[in-house]
């Protein structure tokens, strides 16, 4: 919902397409032997971009708020604000801290929504934020700021 309001084939400013609007290099990241065309195609966009979230969800360690701001701003944005400290402390001061306002605004909205339809679709009410925010994390050690930028 947040990425295409459910529009198969729009496309971003930027050149991001289809419903999860992919980026093509991203795309190919994912699945060398995909074209650009192809993003279009509901099928193959959402498992491209669902086989994306699932690297950036292992990459930070099921982390959804720290994955969510790497799908939007990209990894090598979410891995600076890791080294920044930005990460250390509770969900809604990461959120807050997220110098990108498209980006605070995706991944606070997602919260939003997951929140509502939480409620709507199963009578539930979020009561913390651990599905998104599981622990802070600290700012990485010399090895694991290596790590992170051989993309470990």
């Amino acid at each position: 919902k947040q990425e295409s309001a459910f529009e198969k084939e729009i496309s971003s400013s930027v050149g991001a397409s289809g419903y999860m609007q992919l980026m093509p290099f991203t795309a190919s990241d994912v699945e060398p032997d995909v074209e650009r065309r192809d993003l279009i195609e509901a099928e193959t966009n959402i498992r491209i971009g669902s086989k994306y979230l699932k690297k950036l969800l292992d990459r930070y360690k099921g982390n959804v708020a720290l994955a969510l701001s790497g799908y939007n701003a990209g990894p090598t944005a979410a891995d600076r604000w890791i080294r920044e400290g930005r990460a250390a402390r509770s969900f809604m001061e990461f959120v807050e801290q997220i110098p990108y306002k498209e980006t605070r605004d995706y991944v606070g909205t997602i919260f939003r929504n997951y929140v509502w339809y939480r409620y709507r679709l199963r009578g539930e009410r979020v009561t913390s934020t651990e599905n998104f925010w599981p622990a802070p994390v600290p700012p990485p050690t010399k090895s694991l700021e290596k790590s992170l930028t051989q993309g470990d």
